[in-house]
């Protein structure tokens, strides 16, 4: 009796045995098949991930290509933007009576772009006509701001015992224009009838062009003269080889009778300024203010040195 249940049993176990086997192999086969397509769609995720990393790199690249040309284009549409504006504002002054001097607000009209431009520029200097006032160790006899620099003409002082006028060149290229409106300060100056030093302080030059080149050497030539009568000495302020060569540059095509110095510093300048007086007053020539022979020769070495 126990063989025949025990028999039953394991007839029955099989059985369900057999059932669970039957059940579980299609689960198995999807199971099986799902890790199948899982590993199949890792792999299509991998090779479209790869794909998008290419594509990232040559849109990268492709930013940076056009970011490099736009770096060279934009220097050269600035700088056209900015000659189109010179050229508009020398047509504008030119349009004007080029004889009368130019009022503050004359100033501000016709140079308006190139005053608003310098301005806002870092490396424009102060204006040392606001370091005489406050000093009150000397006096302004005449001055003008202009966008390419500023003009200013003082009275003898303790540090200069003679009258000295100063141009002080600001990062701005100088237009005609505004090169006539220094040569009206100039002329001022000359009608005082008065020795006096002339400090050209080049240190934030911008080369002029050419035809404000021609046309001081012009003014040069017409007003040689008074200038050799009156002016006494130049002094040229420079801070660097290109300044040094642009100062160069200017007083060879400008060709004074005045010794001249080209120095780095204003001690210096004063300094060499003062030592031309005192060599005219204890010379023989001191009736017209003249220097001698000697005096006279500019100093070219100091362009070498």
């Amino acid at each position: 009796m126990d063989a025949e249940k025990t028999a039953t049993a394991e007839v029955k176990f099989e059985q369900v045995a057999a059932v669970a086997t039957a059940m579980e192999e299609p689960g198995m086969a999807a199971l099986k098949a799902a890790d199948a397509a899982a590993a199949g769609t890792a792999e299509e995720v991998a090779d479209m991930e790869a794909e998008q990393a290419v594509a990232d790199t040559e849109a990268e690249q492709a930013v940076a290509d056009l970011e490099a040309e736009q770096a060279v284009a934009d220097p050269e549409a600035e700088q056209t933007v900015a000659d189109t504006e010179a050229e508009q504002v020398a047509a504008k002054a030119d349009a004007m009576d080029p004889g009368p001097r130019w009022s503050p607000e004359q100033t501000e009209e016709y140079s308006c772009v190139e005053l608003a431009r310098v301005r806002g520029n870092r490396r424009d200097p102060p204006n040392p006509a606001s370091g005489v006032r406050e000093s009150g160790d000397g006096k302004l006899l005449d001055e003008m701001e202009l966008a390419c620099c500023f003009l200013q003409y003082e009275a003898a002082s303790t540090e200069l015992p003679l009258p000295r006028f100063r141009v002080t060149a600001r990062p701005s290229r100088i237009l005609e224009p505004e090169l006539r409106q220094m040569a009206i300060v100039l002329r001022k100056a000359l009608d005082r009838e008065e020795p006096f030093t002339i400090l050209w302080d080049l240190r934030r030059l911008v080369p002029p062009s050419i035809s404000a080149l021609d046309y001081g050497a012009k003014w040069q030539g017409a007003n040689a003269g008074d200038i050799e009568r009156l002016g006494e000495s130049i002094t040229v302020l420079v801070s660097s080889p290109v300044t040094r060569i642009c100062a160069n540059l200017c007083v060879r095509v400008c060709n004074p009778p005045q010794p001249v110095r080209i120095c780095t510093d204003e001690p210096e300048a004063a300094a060499f300024a003062r030592e031309q007086y005192l060599r005219l007053r204890g010379g023989a020539c001191m009736h017209c203010h003249r220097a001698c022979s000697v005096a006279r020769k500019v100093t070219w070495s100091a362009f070498v040195g």
